[in-house]
């Protein structure tokens, strides 16, 4: 694994090469990595990234699974008045 302080230099040699291109892949899947280990505050000061920014990556990145749910129609019971 990368640690904190070698991803943020080859982010910053990376970075400094290009200005408006998207993050590769393995940066995200990196950082991804680095968030088990260190708080998104850290991690978004290290590299100059929101929080808000990340959370919408990290979220965007996990799998999301779908169940099948069957609805069954019944008659509602019936109120009697006393």
């Amino acid at each position: 694994m990368t640690s904190i302080e070698e991803l943020a230099l080859k982010f910053k040699e990376w970075r400094g090469s290009r200005r408006h291109c998207r993050f590769p892949k393995a940066f995200w899947d990196d950082i991804k990595q680095l968030s088990t280990h260190h708080t998104l505050s850290v991690i978004s000061k290290t590299f100059g990234i929101s929080e808000q920014h990340l959370k919408c990556k990290l979220e965007g990145s996990q799998s999301v699974k779908f169940a099948q749910v069957t609805l069954i129609s019944q008659p509602c019971p019936s109120r009697e008045h006393a």
